[in-house]
């Protein structure tokens, strides 16, 4: 499974809106940040702190487990906004993606 493939199945789990939070190397790269937001079709929040992305993800699994809410990451700097016709495109050719996929698990 791919990201996209688990940010659909979570989503589909749960529609709550999500925020997407980038951080770290594809931050220096416009045409990559602009290809994530294209191809989540949603607005990329990004961090200038380092690793900020994967803290947000140990900071839920810690609140989940109750351990503590306390643990601060996220330094807002950028969004990058979708751009809704490489949107489409992307979700063209990742429907074309899943549909090989689904062959191969068969």
């Amino acid at each position: 499974m791919n990201l996209k493939q688990c940010f659909d199945a979570i989503i589909h789990e749960d529609p709550t809106e999500r925020k997407i939070v980038i951080s770290d190397g594809v931050v220096q790269s416009p045409f990559s940040l602009q290809l994530v937001a294209d191809i989540f079709g949603r607005t990329l929040y990004v961090s200038e702190v380092q690793h900020s992305s994967i803290m947000e993800a140990i900071k839920i699994g810690l609140s989940v487990m109750a351990a503590t809410d306390e643990i601060t990451t996220m330094n807002h700097i950028n969004d990058i906004t979708l751009n809704r016709g490489n949107y489409e495109i992307c979700e063209n050719r990742f429907a074309r993606y899943i549909s090989y996929y689904n062959k191969e698990k068969h």
